[in-house]
């Protein structure tokens, strides 16, 4: 099943800005620069052998894309895909992914000194970049880059016949 997307307008902004979404209970955001688009949720065809974290892939505009089940990733209790969660096409260090997230907020943005490094406050912390207070809360910046560990994107990899 091929995807549709939606437009999330940027308004003003005074710094770099981050995709908001949400995934269980947990806000996070991305920077909007690793984002291509945001789809409505589509069907996600499985894929033999891959990691655990990936979902299957599903058909963007006649080309496949893995897609990165966020709720494994950090440990929250899986559920069914739902009609409503969102699928987040992001540009990773070696490949497109997509994210599977419950929802899509909002672009906001930090200036670069809002953005706490992650590493200041916590050890071993994996997936998150850095740490931004939005609204009363403190968003987690995911780190697209470190979804994948070298091992899952190698199975990855073999999953999808050797081609990033």
């Amino acid at each position: 099943m091929s995807a549709s997307s939606s437009h999330i307008e940027p308004g003003a902004h005074e710094g770099s800005p981050f995709l908001v979404f949400r995934v269980g209970d947990r806000r996070l955001a991305l920077a909007s620069d690793r984002v291509i688009r945001v789809l409505h949720a589509v069907e996600v065809s499985p894929l033999p052998s891959a990691p655990d974290v990936v979902r299957g892939v599903i058909d963007v505009r006649g080309e496949l894309f893995p897609a990165i089940d966020l709720r494994r990733r950090f440990g929250m209790a899986v559920r069914e895909l739902m009609p409503e969660d969102s699928m987040i096409v992001v540009r990773a260090r070696h490949r497109v992914l997509v994210l599977i997230a419950d929802s899509v907020e909002q672009l906001v943005s930090f200036a670069p000194a809002a953005v706490t490094p992650v590493e200041t406050i916590f050890r071993d912390v994996q997936y998150i970049h850095g740490l931004a207070r939005l609204d009363d809360e403190v968003l987690a910046i995911s780190d697209i880059d470190a979804f994948l560990s070298i091992d899952e994107e190698d199975t990855l990899d073999a999953a999808l016949g050797g081609s990033p």
